[in-house]
């Protein structure tokens, strides 16, 4: 049994296999066999009741957001992916220290719960890539970002 699922079940009440032995304290989880500087502290709920915040142990990104909103956009980022590799997983948010992950309703945590968290600490890296850089980049100039007031006098009637 990973040392995730034990600390579900301490945390959340999931039944323990007889097995396994009780144990009182609360560990913090370490899944991944590779030695990762990242790992998975505690899981929160968030007011949606089909998201929870998974939050890491270090800063994934220093300021900024990261968001996958399905399959496509998760292109080329092995976390995401890996994410959306499980079943009911619908969109993934970075920020700071933690993702939150949103799941379908059809699905109960329950059944994915361990397998994200297991996933998460086995691929989560540091993004250096930011959302609001991207988009900023991606972003079309806009016509108040050509407009200068001091070439007003100069305009044809159509750029005014």
């Amino acid at each position: 049994m990973s040392k995730f699922r034990n600390w579900l079940e301490e945390w959340f009440g999931i039944p323990v296999d007889d097995d396994h032995g009780s144990d009182s304290t609360i560990t913090t989880p370490i899944v991944s066999e590779r030695s990762s500087e990242f790992h998975v502290l505690r899981v929160q709920p968030t007011p949606n009741p089909n998201a929870f915040q998974f939050v890491i142990n270090a800063p994934i990104i220093s300021t900024g957001t990261k968001t996958f909103a399905n399959v496509d956009e998760a292109k080329g980022d092995p976390l995401a992916e890996a994410l959306f590799q499980i079943y009911g997983v619908e969109n993934i948010y970075l920020k700071e220290s933690f993702v939150t992950i949103t799941k379908s309703e059809t699905v109960g945590w329950h059944t994915v719960f361990e397998k994200i968290g297991e996933t998460i600490e086995e691929k989560i890296h540091h993004y250096d890539a930011l959302d609001e850089k991207e988009v900023a980049a991606d972003k079309p100039e806009t016509i108040l970002d050509k407009f200068h007031k001091e070439d007003f006098q100069n305009c044809n009637v159509k750029e005014k």
